[in-house]
């Protein structure tokens, strides 16, 4: 069967099949005449095995896992059932501290929370999870460093080859291409330098969102 059929009978888009496709998940036969894909109901059978996974929230590292003969269904099965219990014990927790915030009937005073985060802290010293806000603001702060220098850099990367192509298909004077190279090759370095200056600041500990927690 062709693709949009496996569409229909899974319900997934054509995106998500070529996606597990992709991630060597699923691995479609082709056909010898036209060399499009042809799927099997097996193959039908794991996407719809893959989507239920993926219900349950099983990581696509787990699934290929699986798919690879590293791991049984019932390991893969059991391990998931622990996280969910891990998480189930973590949201327990989280409900009970807000359910005895509710139960004060009002906000609470300084000497109330300063009860309370000691509370938290004594859960996670038993291996509660509780969200790190300051986390949380780290990575976004990095990525917000990391990923307009990458396509800056890669913007600037690709106009180095393109003026390299150039060069050898014309009579370009040299003192002109080195003067272009190192141009552009300072500009490319003063990204990367910009941004690890970033990447020590947040290491340091400037002040982020978390501080108004």
């Amino acid at each position: 069967m062709q693709i949009r059929d496996v569409e229909t009978l899974v319900g997934i888009s054509k995106k998500n099949i070529r996606f597990y496709e992709k991630e060597g998940l699923l691995s479609p036969a082709r056909n010898l005449d036209n060399s499009y894909r042809q799927y099997s109901e097996e193959d039908v059978l794991w996407l719809k095995k893959i989507k239920l996974f993926r219900k349950l929230g099983l990581p696509l590292e787990e699934i290929r896992l699986l798919r690879n003969g590293g791991r049984s269904f019932s390991q893969l099965i059991e391990r998931q059932s622990r996280v969910l219990a891990h998480e189930r014990r973590n949201c327990e927790y989280r409900q009970q501290v807000c359910d005895d915030l509710l139960a004060l009937h009002g906000e609470p005073d300084s000497n109330t929370v300063e009860e309370y985060l000691a509370r938290i802290e004594d859960f996670e010293r038993e291996g509660v999870s509780f969200v790190d806000i300051g986390r949380q603001d780290t990575v976004k702060k990095y990525l917000g460093a990391t990923i307009p220098a990458v396509l800056f850099a890669a913007v600037l990367f690709s106009l180095l080859i393109l003026f390299i192509v150039d060069f050898s298909a014309t009579e370009m004077p040299p003192f002109i291409f080195w003067l272009f190279v190192c141009i552009l090759g300072v500009f490319i370095i003063s990204i990367f330098a910009a941004m690890l200056q970033r990447y020590k600041e947040i290491k340091e500990g400037e002040e982020d969102d978390a501080r108004k927690y």
